[in-house]
């Protein structure tokens, strides 16, 4: 879902598998949603919510080893990280070119 843009949707898929795991899981899968949250207030143009949700989410996702749960972390930390500095950096919103393909296994 996330890949394919549905950003709301993973927000909601991963909550789910949020409430039934313990550590570290959980941490990690909140993470997830807050990065899904932040995509989803990207395509709404909500630059706040863009930079408060990706910090958010980062702060979690930099806690984990780069192969978590099989993931290519280390690019999509790396993709975040450039997309935070990206709309932190201009006064209204902009949207980067960005690919998803992030969380392929």
């Amino acid at each position: 879902m996330f890949n394919a843009g549905e950003f709301w949707e993973a927000h909601e898929a991963w909550e789910k598998i949020w409430q039934r795991h313990a550590e570290p899981w959980r941490y990690f899968v909140q993470g997830l949603i807050q990065a899904a949250a932040a995509h989803h207030q990207l395509q709404r143009g909500i630059r706040h919510g863009v930079i408060k949700h990706l910090r958010n989410a980062l702060v979690k996702l930099d806690a984990a080893p780069p192969d978590f749960a099989g993931l290519a972390l280390e690019e999509f930390r790396a993709y975040l990280h450039h997309l935070l500095d990206t709309v932190e950096a201009s006064e209204q919103m902009v949207v980067p070119a960005f690919q998803l393909r992030w969380l392929a296994a």
